[in-house]
């Protein structure tokens, strides 16, 4: 019994990593929308999921106690004994709609982690801010995200406070003139270019 209880234990912990890194995933996915930047700039690394599993158990934790304290208080068992018996096809219907609805459930809970994650993007009011020579031009650029051993990095401009989504990665040893800069508004980013803003 021991081997079994270690065993699903072991069980239990695989899947809540699963999730958490599902969780992980969607929330940076959300974030990086924000700023318009494709998916494949997503990078799942201690730094960028550690706050956000604890966030995520943390979660799981206060939803467990606050179900097994309902399980307590609630005689489920005597209420399923009131319950009529069903036939086969009672019971598969009732199957598939439990499996729909839980296929909903997680559809929602993806769209509700992945607006999260928008939402921490949005509210983002340091921003890294990094001198760049453009085509013999010092301009400046802002840190969007950080990708393997480089960041990312998109134009700023200062009298809109916006970011252009127009990214460009630079290797982090080659980081130069770079400093926190605090937008009391945050950054707004701006649209996507049209197809046909390039034919001009």
């Amino acid at each position: 019994m021991k081997k079994l209880s270690k065993i699903d234990a072991g069980i239990v912990i695989v899947i809540l990593s699963a999730i958490s890194y599902g969780v992980a995933y969607i929330f940076m996915r959300g974030h990086i929308n924000y700023y318009k930047l494709p998916g494949m700039f997503i990078d799942l690394n201690v730094n960028t999921i550690t706050p956000i599993l604890l966030v995520f158990f943390l979660i799981f934790l206060i939803v467990y106690v606050l179900i097994f304290s309902l399980l307590k208080l609630v005689p489920f068992k005597k209420l399923f004994r009131m319950l009529p018996s069903v036939t086969p096809l009672e019971k598969s219907i009732g199957f598939i709609m439990l499996l729909s609805l839980s296929g909903i459930v997680v559809i929602k809970l993806m769209d509700l982690f992945s607006y999260f994650g928008e939402r921490d993007a949005s509210l983002e009011k340091e921003f890294m801010v990094i001198k760049q020579k453009e085509h013999q031009e010092e301009k400046l650029f802002v840190g969007v995200t950080f990708y393997k051993d480089s960041i990312i990095i998109a134009p700023l401009n200062l009298e809109k406070e916006s970011i252009t989504p127009k990214f460009k990665a630079i290797e982090l040893k080659e980081l130069k003139d770079a400093e926190m800069v605090h937008f009391e508004n945050g950054l707004k980013v701006e649209d996507v270019r049209n197809s046909k803003d390039l034919m001009e």
